[in-house]
């Protein structure tokens, strides 16, 4: 989510223009930043949600479903403006980013969890091959 950190405050985008979504105009990542940061390269474009049509969250979960055909290095943006966006009500857009967020959340949480284990398993290997951890007989 990111890339490098920056020490100079004043090239922050920061509240009240937060949230912001991210569309890598190379890449085709989206990313949806909610705490101040500072704008990469070039070819990154902010996207600035209207909030008197869109739930900025929701927006975000709309363009992520978006097929957006790779060009390989070339820009893509121009081929982000051409598409149509679906615009419930707003009521509608709520529980839609509440179910997203809660299974992100949920996602999130496994792959912390995932992380944790893998380091304890990593542990464990190496303390029991070098035999800092020993173990009775398997069995017995």
């Amino acid at each position: 989510l990111i890339s490098a950190y920056w020490d100079n405050e004043e090239d922050l985008i920061k509240k009240p223009f937060l949230p912001v979504i991210i569309f890598g105009d190379h890449t085709r990542i989206i990313k949806y930043i909610d705490f101040p940061f500072v704008c990469g390269p070039d070819g990154t474009k902010i996207l600035f949600p209207n909030k008197s049509k869109f739930i900025p969250k929701f927006l975000y979960y709309t363009l992520l479903i978006l097929d957006i055909p790779n060009r390989g290095y070339n820009r893509h943006f121009s081929l982000l403006k051409e598409k149509f966006l679906p615009l419930p009500p707003f009521p509608e857009q709520e529980r839609i980013v509440f179910i997203l967020s809660t299974i992100d959340e949920a996602i999130e949480a496994a792959e912390k969890k995932k992380k944790a284990l893998k380091e304890l398993f990593n542990s464990l290997l190496k303390n029991l091959m070098t035999a800092r951890i020993r173990v009775g007989r398997v069995g017995s």
